[in-house]
């Protein structure tokens, strides 16, 4: 494991058990500091897939600021093309079929 990952490791840990905001704020610095764009991508899009698909939406909104207006055109193409990670809609993706995407 990368010396950087596995200080980056702990974070997460010391937010979930301080629980509050701030915590989370301070992994969102240190994962801005530590790790590349790529590697934060892989986190969230991870992430984003542990919830269920309502909540992953609202949660993604919220966190880029457009909550109730549907994501710019070059985000979604980016998210779905450019990230290097699969799309949702992949075959391959860890999506289960009970969180079946929106037409």
């Amino acid at each position: 494991m990368k010396s950087e990952h596995k200080r980056m490791s702990r974070m997460p840990g010391h937010s979930l058990t301080l629980g509050i905001a701030d915590a989370w704020s301070g992994f969102s610095f240190v994962a801005a500091v530590k790790l590349s764009e790529t590697e934060r991508a892989a986190l969230v899009f991870s992430d984003l897939n542990a919830l269920d698909l309502d909540r992953a939406e609202m949660t993604a909104a919220a966190s880029i600021g457009s909550a109730g207006v549907p994501l710019p055109c070059s985000l979604a193409v980016w998210i779905t093309l450019g990230s290097g990670l699969p799309s949702p809609a992949a075959p391959n993706s860890r999506r289960t079929p009970s969180h079946p995407s929106k037409p």
